[in-house]
């Protein structure tokens, strides 16, 4: 019975790390990931530490937390886990000598993911027992993880690989609620290459490819540390080795490094993640009753959330030339970035439609003497530096022309309630930081989050 569930814990688990889209690791690279870890932990208690009080116990690393865990540690390590008086008692008037001083912090530097655990390669025929075999679990599935590499690359970097590699289309939009599966229906992620091939082989337990393709599904070695020994990482559709000195040897086709084939779970790990932070898993807001959706296929989905996006065009902020604005039809005085302006209009339509009239803005673009006229004294402009404190001359959102303040009357009324049912149709989110309750509530203040 401890074999089996043991067993099948090792397979519910690697199989869930592998439904993430997280490479498998080689033995080499075990300790390399736990460093990544412990890091991590170094961070989270850092944080812990500095944001909590020393009597909650909610953290392992407060105080008054490190005593209730350290003990339970310590309980369980020395086998008198017991609810019996006598040995309650016996574990109390041990604490202070015992719980303060045991630590799991040696135990974790070692981490879970060690030789023992993952060494199970050559049972499985997947390995000889080398250091470059994959790090395989008594289940034969992978100890998933990421490298060095992959910790440090920058999503960006790793888009730019994909798009200049030709593995995603980037020109294509991608739908509402799509998840990996449907990037790979729709051609978004391109047929017959690397990443299309890790999501096929790797990322799904029950399908049994892994098995037969262990080595392609494993975390490129840093591209820095390899020889032309190294073992091959991926193979192509020909079963033929990928790796940074063969393929497309005999065609001259791209050849692919460590690099940039790192990048393949930089994307789909982060992918998955905004697709999280977006909320696509959360009820959907109540519909606009009459108005179609727009089909220029660019307001149409969920926004990514994120701020809007600074510094497109290479202008300055709140310096941007007319030519690179657009008005807005119900409100010709206002200007915005052609894609937020296009998407604007697109919601003012579907807003009179249910209401019978246009969301009134009050304003969008903002020049950057406009923005140092709010924060300067003695200017008939000056707003007593409240737009100062939390955008300084030249820096808001304004200037980017990414940003809206629409005639709202406040957080109850029914154009409020009406922008937060339907703007994320739209691509225009109400920042956190003008959200109800905050220092600097502003009911009418909307931002275009797309990328531009």
């Amino acid at each position: 019975m401890g074999d089996a569930l043991g067993v099948g814990a090792a397979a519910f688990f690697a199989s869930g790390s592998m439904g993430q889209m997280l490479p498998g690791l080689k033995m080499s690279q075990l300790a390399e990931f736990n460093g990544i870890q412990i890091a991590n932990e170094e961070f989270q208690k850092e944080m812990d530490i500095a944001s909590l009080s020393p009597f909650d116990t909610s953290s392992r690393y407060t105080f008054l937390g490190s005593i209730f865990h350290n003990m339970g540690n310590m309980m369980m390590a020395n086998g008198t886990y017991s609810k019996t008086p006598v040995a309650m008692l016996s574990n109390i008037l041990r604490l202070p000598s015992m719980a303060l001083s045991y630590s799991s912090t040696a135990k974790a530097a070692s981490g879970m993911y060690s030789d023992k655990y993952c060494g199970y390669a050559k049972d499985f025929s997947m390995g000889s027992g080398s250091s470059e075999d994959p790090a395989v679990n008594m289940a034969g599935l992978p100890c998933t993880g990421i490298t060095n590499s992959q910790a440090n690359m920058s999503v960006e970097e790793a888009i730019q690989i994909a798009e200049d590699e030709g593995w995603i289309q980037k020109d294509m939009d991608i739908p509402d609620g799509a998840d990996i599966s449907d990037l790979m229906t729709s051609g978004y992620i391109v047929k017959d290459t690397p990443l299309y091939d890790f999501i096929e082989d790797c990322s799904a337990a029950e399908k049994g490819e892994y098995w037969f393709n262990s080595g392609g599904c494993t975390a490129p070695t840093d591209s820095t540390q390899t020889t032309s020994s190294t073992a091959p990482t991926y193979k192509d559709n020909e079963n033929k080795d990928i790796t940074d000195q063969s393929f497309g040897a005999e065609n001259s086709a791209k050849q692919y490094d460590d690099r940039k084939l790192s990048a393949m779970s930089v994307l789909l790990i982060d992918f998955q993640i905004a697709q999280s932070i977006n909320g696509e898993d959360d009820e959907e807001d109540a519909p606009s009753t009459t108005a179609k959706a727009p089909d220029n296929g660019e307001a149409i989905g969920e926004p990514q959330l994120e701020e809007a996006q600074s510094g497109w065009g290479n202008h300055s902020n709140g310096e941007i030339p007319d030519s690179e604005l657009q008005a807005l039809s119900f409100s010709p005085e206002n200007k915005m970035h052609k894609k937020a302006a296009t998407a604007m209009e697109e919601m003012n339509k579907a807003y009179k439609a249910d209401n019978g009239s246009d969301l009134t803005i009050n304003e969008a673009y903002r020049d950057c003497a406009t923005q140092a006229a709010y924060a300067t004294p003695g200017n008939p402009l000056y707003q007593g530096g409240a737009a100062a404190a939390y955008y300084p001359p030249c820096q808001s959102n304004h200037g980017w022309g990414l940003a809206v303040d629409i005639n709202v009357g406040g957080f109850d009324s029914s154009v409020y309630k009406w922008l937060k049912a339907n703007a994320h149709k739209y691509g225009y989110v109400h920042p956190a930081w003008a959200e109800p309750g905050t220092k600097k509530s502003e009911a009418w203040h909307w931002e275009y989050a797309r990328k531009v």
